[in-house]
C-alpha cells in the first residue's frame, strides 16, 4: 500500500504538470523521520517534522489492512531542479484487488491540488500487478523536481480504500524543498 501511496504522491505531482499553477511542477522528494511537533504558519496549525531541513511522514489512521514501515528518499531535503529516488516499504494484511487512492497537496497550509486514482491503475504505475498480493511490498521511484518549485514545506495527504470501500491507509508526507 505504501508503494501505491508513494506512487500516488509521485503521480499527483507528476500529473500537476498539466496545471501550470501547481508549485511543485512535475516531481517531488522526501525522507522519513517521526513527526514530532506542531506549528502555526499563516494561521494554519500543522504537524511538522523535527527539523524544517528534513522531510517526514506519519500515519493518520489505525487501519489493519496496511502498515507503512518506511518511506525514505535520496537526497533530503529536495533541491529544486534536481533528481531524487523514493524508497518505500509496506506490509499488506490482505490482497488488494480494487479501491481508490486520494491525494491532497498543501503548501503552507493552503490546498494547491488533489487527485483520485483507481487502485489497480496506481499499482500498475508503481510496477505492481493487480491484485496486489498481501505481505511485504517494496517500491523504488525515481523522478525530479521543477526548478521553479517554491521552497518550503509541502504536505501531501494520501488516503486509500480497498475493494470493499473500507479504509485501507492514510499517510501524511511532509516534503521540504530547498534551493
Amino acid at each position: 500500500m505504501v508503494g501505491l501511496l508513494l506512487c500516488v504522491i509521485a503521480v499527483a505531482l507528476v500529473g500537476a504538470v498539466a496545471f501550470p499553477m501547481h508549485p511543485l511542477g512535475s516531481e517531488m522528494i522526501w525522507k522519513v523521520t517521526p513527526v514530532s511537533d506542531t506549528h502555526t504558519e499563516n494561521g494554519f496549525t500543522n504537524s511538522v517534522p523535527e527539523t524544517f531541513l528534513k522531510s517526514s511522514w506519519g500515519n493518520c489512521s489505525s487501519t489493519k489492512i496496511s502498515t507503512v514501515l518506511s518511506i525514505t528518499s535520496e537526497p533530503d531535503p529536495l533541491v529544486r531542479g534536481s533528481g531524487f529516488t523514493i524508497y518505500a516499504k509496506v506490509r499488506l494484511a490482505q490482497e488488494l484487488s480494487g479501491g481508490k487512492l486520494y491525494a491532497t497537496i498543501r503548501y503552507m497550509g493552503v490546498k494547491i491540488g488533489g487527485s483520485e486514482y483507481n487502485m489497480c491503475d496506481a499499482a500498475s504505475m508503481a510496477g505492481l500487478s493487480c491484485p496486489v498480493a498481501s505481505g511485504l511490498q517494496e517500491i523504488t521511484l525515481t523522478s525530479s523536481i521543477s526548478s521553479s518549485a517554491p521552497t518550503g514545506t509541502y504536505t501531501v495527504k494520501i488516503t486509500a480504500t480497498d475493494q470493499y470501500d473500507q479504509d485501507a491507509a492514510c499517510v501524511k508526507v511532509y516534503i521540504n524543498v530547498t534551493s
